[in-house]
């Protein structure tokens, strides 16, 4: 393995190239999903009338007011709960906010 691409951090040495690719993968897999829904979701929103669609505005803007810190634990417990630790979906998921129905606590303990 070249020396450069290889990083020593407590007496080990840390192959930087997997790590680089990984990062690439959650990126690439984050702008796919969000650009696909966000695309689909604001045609949608601009072309048709129905009902409740004002409100439907002002729930997405007040989602967008709650700071990432708070959603840390409960991502995480949905995260737990689907099985998908230690994956890169897991941090796709966690990057593009997909609504997802949350576990019940009895599926988490």
């Amino acid at each position: 393995m070249r020396k450069s691409l290889l990083f020593k951090i407590t007496g080990q040495l840390i192959c930087l190239a997997a790590n680089f690719l990984t990062s690439i993968a959650v990126v690439f897999g984050t702008l796919v999903v969000v650009s696909a829904v966000a695309a689909m979701a604001a045609f949608i929103y601009s072309k048709l009338d129905f009902p409740f669609k004002k409100a439907i505005y002002y729930i997405i803007l007040a989602e967008m007011m709650i700071p990432a810190s708070a959603l840390i634990f409960p991502l995480f417990q949905i995260v737990k709960g689907l099985k998908i630790n230690n994956t890169p979906f897991s941090l796709i998921f966690k990057c593009a906010r997909i609504p997802m129905r949350p576990p019940n606590i009895s599926e988490i303990i």
